[in-house]
């Protein structure tokens, strides 16, 4: 079944740009090797336990937007590697990240928490330089096999 892609007009456009920068400015950054004495977790931060990573800020981001209204086929979930950053010993590394990616007639949006706006994919893959890997099926359950979507 082909879906049509999800009109973005300019009210729902404002509640994605303001729901990105409410849960990146609401939501403080912890490890979750700091939170839950592990190396992953997937968490949705809440009242009770106001910080996490960058999934769970994803994840806060998606429920927070299924609330507002769209619909979950247009979500999935992104793994990639970002710029590479310069570290004190010299060397360059890329650090893995996941991001909330949001398919609609704008073609895919990128919903990072760490940058308050919203951008598309291919700006944040070609201008920002990350390195997108795989991402969930959007719509399923993220226990689903993801798709590889390695540029190349």
């Amino acid at each position: 079944m082909l879906e049509i892609p999800l009109e973005i007009p300019d009210d729902l456009w404002n509640q994605i740009v303001s729901i990105n920068g409410e849960v990146n400015q609401r939501v403080k950054y912890a490890r979750d090797e700091d939170q839950f004495g592990k190396r992953e977790h997937w968490a949705v931060p809440n009242e009770h336990q106001p910080q996490g990573d960058c999934e769970d800020k994803a994840l806060l981001k998606w429920n927070k937007l299924l609330e507002a209204g769209i619909p979950n086929h247009a979500f999935s979930m992104g793994y990639c590697m970002t710029e590479p950053i310069r570290h004190t010993n010299g060397q360059w590394k890329r650090g893995a990240h996941a991001v909330l990616m949001l398919d609609c007639d704008l073609g895919t949006l990128i919903l990072d928490n760490r940058f308050d706006y919203v951008e598309q994919y291919q700006s944040i893959r070609d201008e920002r330089n990350y390195l997108f890997m795989y991402r969930s099926q959007p719509g399923k359950p993220l226990s689903d096999p993801w798709e590889s979507i390695v540029k190349g």
